[in-house]
């Protein structure tokens, strides 16, 4: 049974809107290791908040 290919970006695209890091590893036949690294809680909220004060704001709905 084959997937969408829609997991690792999605995981890429959260981890990097974080401020975190991604490894994977791979050996034919033993199977695949995907490792993610986060920073502090503190440090990813003061990430999200770079991140929403760089973002326009949408304009009004009419």
């Amino acid at each position: 049974k084959s997937g969408t290919g829609l997991g690792l970006p999605i995981v890429r695209k959260i981890v990097r809107e974080h401020g975190g890091k991604i490894g994977i590893r791979s050996r034919e036949g033993r199977g695949t290791t995907v490792t993610i690294s986060l920073p502090s809680e503190e440090r990813s909220k003061e990430r999200l908040s770079e991140q929403a004060a760089e973002r326009p704001l949408p304009e009004k709905v009419r």
